[in-house]
């Protein structure tokens, strides 16, 4: 950037990265991913998931979210963000602990699916008072020196060591695109969330607001605002933000009910 003052930091979206670790993980010819934890090799496994839903889907009160179709989702249901939320979720590792005694299983599927979760936990944290409401430390609103900044880093480790590094086809690891764009997002979100903490006196980053969520939700009015066409133009797109900026200004009560002949610079 030709300003030295001027930062800018790059990342990708961390919601499709959430969506590309599972499709890795099942795209992966043997359906299994390698990786480091401890100095220890582990092996999570597709299939450890596969047999812990068809036994839990057997008893009349179920411990997990696991459904068929996050279990076997099919090309486009893996672009579904619940579908994958249903896999990473605490009450799946519960679940693990829960019949260890009567289902065998890799450690290393345990071990992954609690790394993953715990991530992204921590970078989905949309509201400061979650993490009261929902008793839980990891969706805590970013602070300076937080012990978030450090599990983060810890599983930014984990990751690096599961990223394929060869040229032929990819074996029990992520794709390297998908590793790089994990470790560069997780490490640039801590450092804007450390920009605005020090030098800016934020008292607290929600990273969740480092997500393409709020583009993404505009188009999507935009598109059924014009009759749920998906093929929308740029005037379309003008048009589309004009009626938000009018809603905006509604809420905000600019334009007073007693004078409905004024009007504002911004709509005109």
């Amino acid at each position: 950037v030709p300003n030295d003052t001027l930062k800018i930091y790059l990342v990708h979206d961390y919601v499709h990265i959430f969506k590309n670790i599972r499709n890795n993980w099942i795209t992966e010819p043997q359906q299994e991913l390698s990786f480091q934890l401890g100095g220890a090799e582990y092996k999570a496994c597709w299939s450890d998931i596969r047999h812990l839903y068809e036994a839990d889907s057997k008893t009349p009160l179920r411990m997990t979210k696991l459904t068929h179709t996050a279990v076997f989702p099919k090309v486009l249901q893996r672009q579904s963000v619940p579908l994958v939320c249903k896999v990473f979720d605490d009450k799946t590792v519960a679940a693990f602990e829960a019949v260890k005694d009567s289902l065998e299983f890799q450690s290393g599927t345990v071990e992954f699916v609690k790394l993953i979760t715990r991530w992204f936990k921590m970078m989905n944290v949309k509201d400061r008072y979650s993490y009261i409401k929902l008793r839980d430390n990891c969706r805590e609103p970013w602070k300076l020196d937080c012990e978030n900044f450090k599990q983060l880093e810890s599983i930014c480790n984990v990751v690096s060591t599961c990223k394929w590094e060869g040229t032929g086809k990819r074996c029990r690891k992520l794709t390297k695109f998908t590793a790089d764009a994990f470790l560069l997002t997780t490490k640039f979100n801590i450092a804007a969330a450390t920009d605005l903490l020090s030098k800016h006196h934020f008292k607290y980053v929600l990273p969740a607001v480092f997500s393409q969520d709020p583009l993404e939700k505009f188009f999507g009015q935009a598109r059924q605002r014009f009759g749920g066409n998906f093929y929308i133009d740029i005037s379309d797109v003008i048009a589309a933000s004009k009626v938000q900026r009018l809603h905006q200004l509604l809420k905000l009560d600019i334009i007073p009910k007693n004078d409905a002949k004024r009007t504002c610079a911004c709509c005109t």
